[in-house]
């Protein structure tokens, strides 16, 4: 493989951080910075809608959504650029859509601080068996449509919300 295919997978974490930030300057250049700019707009604008839902549905105050909205972002983004430092290849990192959309119907019957603690212990036990190998072994056995569908079942309900926000008030 190319250097840029495999990055800096094989140097240690902190001799990897540092050849990469000795690059960054001549890496740097219009067109990377303007696919960085789209790629992140792109990620983020999806979910963006899914978890202002979220807090319409859990009638949270406007300062605690933007509290949480600034969070998800800032942390987003700091694990996007030290993954990015770290391999030497853009990685961006975002939230996955389908367990956001999970938040609007868990904000409906359960308190906040209930909600989010159980949001991190999922993507703790998540990331275990993904370190693991077990969710690799998981995937493969399991028919990509099933994967499709299950994923289709849990954001259809936002895409039937587009008709149903399109409504006029003449009043």
């Amino acid at each position: 493989m190319s250097e840029i295919e495999t990055g800096t997978t094989e140097l240690p974490l902190f001799k990897a951080l540092a050849h990469n930030l000795r690059r960054l300057p001549k890496a740097a250049s219009w067109t990377a910075l303007l696919s960085g700019v789209l790629v992140v707009f792109v990620s983020t604008t999806g979910p963006i809608a899914i978890l202002y839902q979220a807090a319409a549905a859990a009638d949270m105050p406007i300062e605690l959504t933007n509290s949480w909205l600034f969070a998800v972002f800032l942390g987003s983004g700091l694990f996007g650029l030290l993954l990015t430092l770290r391999f030497g290849i853009p990685i961006i990192g975002s939230w996955a859509s389908t367990t956001t959309a999970l938040l609007v119907t868990g904000l409906v019957d359960h308190p906040f601080s209930e909600v989010i603690g159980a949001y991190f212990g999922a993507s703790i036990l998540l990331m275990i068996v993904g370190y693991t190998g077990i969710f690799n072994k998981l995937m493969q056995s399991i028919p990509h449509a099933i994967i499709m569908a299950m994923l289709a079942g849990v954001l259809l309900v936002f895409g039937t919300r587009i008709f149903t926000s399109t409504r006029r008030n003449y009043a």
